[in-house]
């Protein structure tokens, strides 16, 4: 779970509602709705229609009729992709019944269902939001249904607030639903759900290599029906007792994958790079059209220095023409001074510009 930004937890309904529930017949703890403990706790919801079809939930809490949802206060949500609350997951005693099942909520302002996958979505038109702003009081208990034909079924959703400290690091080559069964097989009436799931950033290139860096919480329910979700040190010790491997139970590892000034960092980096590879990209353009176009580039400025302005050439002609008769008027008149006054406009008038020559005496 990319906790350290706006990454959705897309995942944490996908796969905890339902692979979450697949060793409830194994726990030993109870929810909070049920009054009895042990295996004998693990009534299902399931109806009937006339077609003598059965539906029934799978992603409550010990495959009850209640489901407790955590969600991080810290992670916001977005409403350009969209971001699962939680996930529904019911089934048909037939599997050809299946297709059929669509899933639909009890009228809420707060949340809207996919009536195909089950997933859960928070109304958050304007986005930037984050759970604590949507739920308060009751406002997060959703009653989701699913019907295949005339069969239906109905669960209580409840999505709570947690924290960062809420939730506990597992890497693990094992895969997910094993490790998720391994812990609910613990004796002390805590039921764990998969948060998120992510492939850990330093593993191989190859699945079978890679280490799952799995998210979990865990909800106890006591004797007196109190339940809460317990803090990570409680979560490694109930998870100490279960036959999960111990050495990928991580008390201190920090829930967020890449913190802000790695982010920062990283992104800073990528910039530069980008930049310096445009930059070169656009060296290497200009060198090759150049290249390319060499011979008629050549030829161009060759002409250019061909073809000068006759004005030009009229002025430096009649610039040496003034020279000589200045020369020549000094030579016949030795014993005087002579200041000259010399126009010449530019262009072709300067072939026929007149000149004058002032003579003084001594």
């Amino acid at each position: 779970m990319n906790t350290g930004s706006s990454t959705p937890v897309t995942t944490m309904s996908s796969t905890s509602d339902i692979t979450g529930t697949s060793a409830s017949s194994t726990s030993s703890g109870t929810d909070s709705g049920s009054s009895s403990t042990g295996s004998t706790a693990t009534e299902e919801t399931t109806t009937s229609g006339s077609s003598g079809v059965q539906i029934k939930f799978l992603s409550g809490d010990y495959q009850l009729d209640q489901q407790y949802v955590p969600y991080p206060s810290f992670i916001v949500l977005e409403n350009s992709v969209p971001m699962s609350i939680a996930r529904v997951k019911a089934e048909c005693d037939t599997e050809e019944s299946n297709s059929l099942i669509r899933y639909s909520l009890e009228k809420t302002g707060n949340f809207f269902v996919d009536s195909y996958s089950g997933d859960i979505y928070a109304a958050n038109p304007n986005g930037g939001s984050t759970i604590g702003s949507i739920c308060s009081n009751d406002d997060c208990r959703i009653v989701a249904t699913a019907t295949a034909g005339a069969a239906s079924a109905s669960i209580t959703v409840y999505v709570e607030i947690i924290e960062e400290n809420n939730i506990l690091v597992i890497n693990s080559k094992v895969e997910p639903t094993t490790v998720l069964n391994q812990l609910n097989e613990n004796k002390n009436q805590t039921w764990f759900r998969l948060l998120n799931a992510q492939l850990k950033a330093d593993a191989g290139y190859y699945r079978d290599e890679a280490l799952n860096k799995l998210f979990i919480t865990g909800r106890l329910t006591d004797s007196d029906g109190n339940a809460r979700f317990l803090l990570r040190d409680e979560l490694v010790n109930v998870a100490s007792e279960t036959e999960v491997d111990q050495d990928s139970i991580s008390a201190t590892e920090d829930v967020f994958i890449n913190n802000r000034g790695g982010e920062e960092s990283g992104s800073n980096t990528a910039v530069v790079v980008l930049a310096v590879l445009l930059g070169l990209l656009v060296l290497g353009v200009v060198a090759a059209i150049l290249f390319l176009y060499r011979r008629p580039l050549l030829s161009r400025i060759k002409r250019t220095k061909a073809s000068e302005p006759a004005g030009r050439i009229g002025q430096q002609r009649g610039n040496i023409v003034l020279k000589e008769k200045i020369i020549q008027t000094r030579d016949e008149y030795p014993e005087t001074n002579v200041n000259q006054e010399i126009k010449i406009n530019q262009g072709l008038e300067s072939r026929s510009q007149p000149y004058s020559v002032v003579l003084t005496e001594k």
